[in-house]
Order: structure tokens, then C-alpha cells, then sequence
């Protein structure tokens, strides 16, 4: 019996001493800098893969291949406790007269938290997409992201679709209210009426 207690006595010494000699730590929490520094240097990696395989088409490619040469474009807002970068980089899609598509990936933080995070590319608006011109999406791509709303619960994006080198556009609006999906609506009427206006007076 006295064997048993001696050696539960030093089980517990033992198990005293390490916790006694184990360091005390804490897991820091990343702030938004840091999330959306992240997210910039997460981008230039897909860029980089992407200009490798781009490169290897061209090489395949009897005809030249065009780059945007705004791209990648990156643009940063914060608004209250609702901060957004979004970038528009290159892809390996050829559009319309062998232009290259372009991706626009997007990370909403709400003070030190992911509000939301995702990507886009012209296949992401074919639901909502005029039907009778679907058959024409191969030749229309994100061109720029027009306007940003931020009221206090959720994320408006107007997102402008264009024929490369031409005047040909659609505008969509994009809500996003955190949970986790994108409400799309096609709003290139009231576009285009505004326009029709400006030049109007103009």
C-alpha cells in the first residue's frame, strides 16, 4: 500500500513540475491590416500562376493574346467598421477578339471579422443574365466595379460587364449581407437611362 501511495505521490510532483516549467502564451488575434494584407499577397501568388499559364498560351497561340493592362488593379475602402479590398486580375479565358477574362476576388471585413469573402468571374452572372443574349456571354467580361454602398448590415457592389473594346455593357448590383450568399439583380437599364441622360445634356 505504501509502494502505491509513493508512486501516485510522484505521478503528481511530476505532472506538477511540468506544468510549473511550461510556458504561458497567447494566440494573438489578427486584426483587418493584417487579414487584408493576407488577401493582397494571396492574390499576387494566383496572379504569378496565372501569368505562367498565360505566357504558355501565347507561346501555343498563332494570334496575340491581349492583357488588360490596368491588371491587376487593386483598390481598398473602409467605411465605419466595414473594410474592403477587392482586386481585378487577369484569367486564362479568351473573350471576345482574344482578350483575356478577368477574375475580381473580394474580402469584406467587419472589425477584425470576415463579414465575407469570395470571387467572381463573368460565369458568375450568367443566372441573371439577359436570355436571349446568353448565347453572347463569351463575349462580355468584368470590366470594373462601378459603385460601392455600405449601409450598416450589408455590402452593395454595381458591377459593370463589358465587350472588350467596345461600348457594349451590362450592370449588375450585388448584396451581400454577410450570410454567407450573393443576391445578384441586373440593373443595366437604370444604367443605361442615366447615360442616355448625361448625354442628353451634355
Amino acid at each position: 500500500m505504501k509502494h502505491l501511495f509513493f508512486i501516485i505521490y510522484l505521478l503528481i510532483m511530476t505532472y506538477s513540475c511540468n506544468m510549473n516549467n511550461r510556458q504561458e502564451g497567447v494566440i494573438e488575434k489578427r486584426d483587418y491590416k493584417e487579414l487584408h494584407r493576407q488577401f493582397r499577397d494571396s492574390i499576387l501568388d494566383k496572379v504569378s500562376e496565372n501569368n505562367v499559364q498565360i505566357n504558355a498560351m501565347m507561346e501555343k497561340s498563332v494570334t496575340h493574346l491581349i492583357k488588360d493592362e490596368r491588371h491587376p488593379l487593386f483598390c481598398d475602402t473602409t467605411d465605419g467598421p466595414f473594410s474592403i479590398s477587392y482586386v481585378i486580375y487577369d484569367n486564362t479565358t479568351i473573350v471576345e477578339s482574344y482578350f483575356l477574362g478577368s477574375t475580381v476576388d473580394v474580402l469584406i471585413t467587419k472589425g477584425n471579422n470576415i463579414f465575407a469573402k469570395f470571387s467572381l468571374t463573368r460565369d458568375s452572372f450568367y443566372s441573371v443574365f439577359y436570355p436571349s443574349d446568353r448565347d453572347d456571354m463569351h463575349k462580355y467580361d468584368i470590366h470594373k466595379i462601378v459603385d460601392i454602398i455600405i449601409t450598416d448590415n450589408c455590402i452593395i457592389m454595381d458591377i459593370m460587364l463589358t465587350i472588350p473594346d467596345s461600348d457594349i455593357d451590362y450592370y449588375f448590383k450585388i448584396t451581400c449581407k454577410g450570410d454567407g450568399y450573393l443576391y445578384l439583380k441586373d440593373v443595366s437599364e437604370e444604367y443605361w437611362e442615366r447615360y442616355w441622360d448625361e448625354e442628353d445634356f451634355s
